[in-house]
């Protein structure tokens, strides 16, 4: 994801109302998050290359880890529930997956865009999507499941 994708999905998020994927998206508080992109310089031939401290960056290893968390109801009326599955790559999440979720009608699509949401937030709790309440419960509880793990 690049610097302008990253600049519009959080300004989609810290603005109450906007609509993705025909859910609305509710914030009742927003975090500021800070998000480091790696230096490019123009070589000779024109064509962007790393800078050095990209360069030494990407030279040290990684750390890969991956924790899943338990089953999460989101509430009674509905059975929505979730397990998700984190990946963090030198202590930041990269990844958010689902071994196993459930949500009823069109709110299984809340999943990914909340999933997104952990990801931009390094796996802090994420702001209920409108309509889509349990399911934003159930996600919510399993990544804190998720996250303890770490």
């Amino acid at each position: 994801m690049n610097r302008d994708q990253v600049h519009t999905m959080m300004t989609a998020l810290a603005i109450g109302g906007s609509v993705v994927g025909g859910i609305i998206i509710t914030s009742h508080q927003v975090a500021e998050h800070t998000i480091s992109f790696p230096t490019t310089t123009p070589s000779s031939s024109g064509t962007p290359t790393p800078s050095a401290s990209a360069t030494a960056s990407a030279s040290a290893s990684s750390s890969k880890v991956t924790k899943t968390g338990d089953v999460y109801q989101g509430g009674d009326q509905w059975g929505d529930y979730a397990q998700v599955t984190v990946t963090k790559v030198n202590g930041v999440v990269t990844d958010v997956t689902f071994p196993q979720s459930y949500a009823t009608s069109q709110w299984q699509s809340a999943y990914p865009i909340l999933a997104q949401s952990a990801v931009a937030s390094n796996g802090a709790a994420v702001a209920n999507l409108s309509g889509a309440t349990y399911a934003s419960n159930a996600f919510n509880g399993a990544l804190a499941s998720a996250m303890s793990k770490f």
